[in-house]
């Protein structure tokens, strides 16, 4: 059996790809096209290429060339299948051969600061060097990373060019950090239809979410630096999207499969604000909705998972409109009111009792929402740590712990049975979180 592409490395040569890191070939700075196939139009949408790196020693170090097919061929399946990477090791001098693919872009343009290199030709195959990667020991046999959690940093000046109206498929960290699909392996989604049920596959860890969504116009995702690049655990990649660029003019996905789930969930927000979680059932969700049980189930097998989605749902919108308006302050004093004074409006839509009717019914669920939240609360942490560290901040608080305090605060403060007792209004409570932040600033104050 021939040695398959370690996961590790794939990540970081696909992330690599078009890049001018440690590249022996010539370069230019004016932005140029990828190559396409003699046959193929302006868009790569969908297009399939194969990888092959010949593996040699530089010094104490191991350089990797990368050759693909992309501007050349499709690489012919059969030709790919009887690619054997220890008799390519052998034939090229290489200490060794890996081999990617086949694998297809979710891009529709790659622009890049760089030209391809030299040709070789692989079993048949003709490929283009597209750049020279050093690689560690490490990253060849240590195995495949953890899916999800164990990002590559990669050097590299390119722009991925996603057309409006097209899905784009996104993957959404606890911290609110958006991750962009830009290639799948065609062993795990052999066809693009394939894609439409993706969300279903995904063995997503605590907190993290895949979503399907239409930009309004074209999306550019660019990297003039350093990319980060992450994978799932059906091997397909993600660049990490700088500043939340990538979501800022986009749309639910208008697909037939993306709009019925829409509906779903839709409707299910809006019976489970209402009502309440616990008083709304399946039957009667689907009723409202106008569709068959049996069409709810085919979206969410169960209850549990569309109280989920719901919830997920809602917890990053509280987040998206926190950070949104944050991010428009300048002071961490200004930001920090921004975040929760959002943060607080937002998360009204919140179902009542929610966390009551999870902890009766649900209490895994409960426990990873809790987890999830914890991670979201991370950066305004960090915001407070720096904050301390620049003299704006009382010295005598731990912001860890205050950052705790807060989330309580706004876990009680929202619930309808706190304002009924307090006799204050939800608009209200931006006016009492900002007693409590003013406190957190006293001294400079």
């Amino acid at each position: 059996m021939r040695p398959r592409f370690a996961v590790g490395l794939s990540a970081l040569v696909i992330a690599s790809l078009l890049a001018g890191c440690s590249s022996a070939t010539t370069t230019r700075t004016d932005s140029v096209k990828l190559p396409l196939q003699a046959n193929a139009s302006t868009n790569i949408r969908h297009a399939r290429y194969c990888e092959v790196l010949p593996i040699y020693r530089d010094g104490a170090h191991l350089v990797a060339e990368v050759f693909n097919t992309i501007g050349l061929n499709s690489c012919p399946p059969d030709e790919w299948a009887k690619l054997d990477a220890d008799e390519l090791k052998d034939e090229f001098g290489a200490v060794s051969v890996k081999l990617n693919g086949p694998r297809a872009w979710v891009m529709d343009d790659i622009r890049s600061a760089r030209k391809p290199g030299k040709q070789a030709t692989f079993g048949g195959i003709p490929m283009l060097q597209q750049a020279t990667v050093r690689v560690s020991w490490s990253m060849i046999f240590q195995g495949e990373p953890t899916p999800y959690t164990e990002p590559h940093s990669v050097k590299r000046k390119t722009t991925f060019v996603y057309e409006a109206g097209k899905p784009v498929h996104q993957l959404l960290a606890p911290d609110g950090s958006v991750y962009v699909m830009q290639t799948y392996d065609l062993t795990n989604i052999p066809d693009p239809e394939s894609l439409a049920t993706l969300s279903t596959r995904l063995k997503l860890p605590s907190g993290w979410q895949f979503r399907t969504i239409v930009p309004k116009t074209d999306l550019l995702l660019s990297v003039d630096g350093v990319a980060t690049v992450i994978r799932d655990d059906l091997q397909n990649t993600y660049q990490l999207a700088p500043e939340g660029r990538a979501v800022a003019t986009m749309t639910p996905d208008t697909s037939l499969e993306g709009a019925a789930r829409q509906r779903v969930l839709a409707g299910a927000v809006r019976a489970f604000q209402e009502r309440g979680i616990r008083a709304v059932s399946t039957t009667q969700l689907a009723h409202e909705i106008g569709i068959s049980k049996a069409t709810l189930y085919a979206h969410f097998p169960s209850k549990e998972l569309l109280v989920r989605e719901v919830l997920l749902h809602l917890t990053h919108e509280v987040w998206a409109q926190g950070s949104a308006a944050a991010a428009q302050a300048v002071t961490p004093q200004a930001k920090l009111h921004a975040f929760l004074s959002a943060g607080s409006r937002q998360s009204r839509a919140f179902p009542p009792g929610a966390m009551h009717d999870l902890a009766r019914d649900y209490p895994a669920l409960l426990a990873e929402l809790v987890e999830a939240r914890a991670a979201r609360m991370a950066p305004l942490a960090r915001l407070l740590r720096s904050a301390q560290q620049q003299g704006d901040l009382r010295d005598d608080i731990d912001p860890d712990a205050t950052v705790r305090v807060l989330q309580t605060l706004l876990d009680a403060m929202t619930t309808p049975e706190f304002l009924d007792r307090a006799d204050i209004a939800p608009s209200d409570i931006p006016t009492y979180l900002t007693l409590f932040i003013d406190g957190l600033f006293a001294h400079a104050n």
